[in-house]
């Protein structure tokens, strides 16, 4: 995953190369709260749900603060609808649908909104 500051790193160097260029992200929605995690272990969840929280939050979403877009998976209750999901934790076509029409969305709108801060889907694991 590297460290929080490669991302950083990784926008400067592509704004660097093209100031112009709209950059998009998508953050990862909470991974101990996703319909294949619900019979693992509450330890597993927790490792899980820290993972996930931390990645989207002080990797991606503070990406924000330079310009870039971020889709916000995390806080969407949509990432968390099992019908939106293989038998593991990859999307299925229906999963794969809703976050490409997020990602069209926040190319095409003029103002596409920041990532929340907080949410109640950073905390279902307790």
């Amino acid at each position: 995953m590297g460290d929080a500051s490669d991302y950083s790193t990784l926008v400067a160097g592509i704004r660097a190369r093209a100031p112009s260029t709209r950059i998009i992200v998508l953050n990862v929605p909470n991974v101990g709260a996703l319909p294949y995690f619900t019979g693992a272990a509450l330890d597993q969840r927790q490792a899980q749900q820290r993972l996930s929280v931390g990645f989207t939050t002080m990797a991606v979403n503070v990406l924000a603060s330079q310009g870039v877009t971020v889709v916000d998976l995390m806080c969407d209750p949509r990432s968390y609808l099992p019908s939106n999901y293989s038998s593991d934790f990859h999307p299925n076509d229906s999963g794969y649908a809703f976050i490409s029409s997020e990602v069209v969305n926040a190319i095409t709108l003029s103002s596409y909104p920041a990532p929340r801060g907080s949410c109640p889907q950073m905390t279902v694991v307790p």
